[in-house]
């Protein structure tokens, strides 16, 4: 995971998880999940072939 990316979802799941009742402290609930996430594997489509995006998306 890269650590602008990971800087982001840590911050994110601060502010989602502080309202909520948890069985630790937030930081080490925060912890906890991004040790899970540096764990997975990405999505084989999410891959990149040769170089090139596995499919061509348009937002427009």
């Amino acid at each position: 995971m890269s650590g602008k990316f990971a800087e982001i979802a840590a911050e994110a799941l601060r502010g989602l998880l502080h309202v909520v009742t948890l069985n630790r402290d937030l930081a080490d609930a925060v912890e906890h999940i991004m040790l899970g996430l540096a764990g997975l594997r990405p999505h084989p489509m999410s891959l990149p072939v040769s170089g090139h995006c596995p499919r061509q998306v348009s937002v427009w």
